[in-house]
């Protein structure tokens, strides 16, 4: 399971008929958008046993239930711009999901859910480079997905 969303030109079955209904329905409004982001991806979530913020970064750490802060901070150890582009964004989720309501709580992480978000940080440029640093929610590819 991949986590990567693609461009159009990376769809080698897309046709040219294709590519122009894509243009045609974005240039009348007909589709519906969001900008794609160029971040560091992670899952959020908040454990409800255990009372703690959860973090995961790929299928491998969902299917454990994610990781505790401190035991996914120390798997960046070694890239300390890293580390702390992480522990700031953890930060941030601690601080927002410490304010919730405990019915609130559960209802958004009572069946184990992960929020899917992008970290931005100019400390950490990918391709696009961001002059301040953000956390940012995706519109879609929360697990497990709901409808």
């Amino acid at each position: 399971m991949g986590f990567h969303i693609p461009h159009l030109y990376e769809d080698p079955f897309l046709k040219i008929s294709d590519i122009k209904k894509i243009l045609e329905d974005l240039a009348s409004g007909k589709l519906v958008c969001s900008e794609k982001i160029d971040g560091i991806n992670i899952f959020l979530s908040y454990n409800l046993e255990h009372k703690q913020i959860r973090a995961a970064r790929n299928q491998t750490e969902l299917s454990w239930g994610g990781l505790a802060a401190e035991p996914f901070l120390v798997k960046f150890e070694q890239k300390p711009k890293l580390a702390q582009t992480f522990k700031r964004a953890l930060d941030i989720w601690k601080k927002y999901c410490s304010g919730l309501p405990e019915n609130v709580k559960r209802n958004c992480f009572g069946l184990g859910q992960f929020y899917n978000f992008e970290i931005l940080d100019p400390a950490l440029p990918n391709v696009i480079h961001y002059d301040s640093a953000g956390l940012v929610l995706h519109h879609n590819g929360h697990i497990p997905e709901q409808s």
